[in-house]
């Protein structure tokens, strides 16, 4: 296994964590919504980076670029980041803004959006991609 998609899977437990902590059951936390959000998103733009520049370069030349399970996944970070910069936007709007009820309207729609995007995501990545990178030769 390359060391890289050690890290990744680290990732993936780390990206469902701060997930959890955002369900609307999960209440008893310490840290405000807002900054979970944020760490969220932060990480979650950290990771997608890693993964284009390991596992998408690594699976690159064995899979097809315009159609499969690496085009699959890069349609869906892309429909993660244009979710989680909506909701980036919307956090940001204070209480006092005329714009917050349009905002804390995004937040309500868009919020379990991306938690639903995110978890589809990685598992499809850990049954389709991670067994293919599994099997790459060492180096690569």
């Amino acid at each position: 296994m390359p060391p890289w998609l050690h890290e990744l899977t680290m990732d993936h437990a780390r990206l469902r964590a701060l997930a959890s902590r955002l369900q609307p059951h999960r209440v008893e936390t310490d840290q405000p919504p807002g900054a979970i959000l944020l760490e969220l998103l932060l990480f979650l733009d950290q990771h997608s980076q890693r993964e284009e520049e390991t596992l998408f370069r690594a699976l690159s030349p064995i899979l097809p670029t315009g159609r499969g399970p690496l085009a699959v996944a890069r349609a869906e970070h892309a429909a993660l980041d244009a979710v989680g910069g909506r909701l980036r936007l919307a956090i940001g709007v204070r209480l006092d803004h005329p714009e917050y009820p349009v905002a804390s309207r995004t937040v309500r729609h868009d919020l379990p959006r991306l938690l639903w995007l995110l978890e589809r995501h990685l598992c499809a990545e850990e049954t389709s991609l991670f067994p293919l990178a599994e099997r790459l030769p060492a180096g690569s």
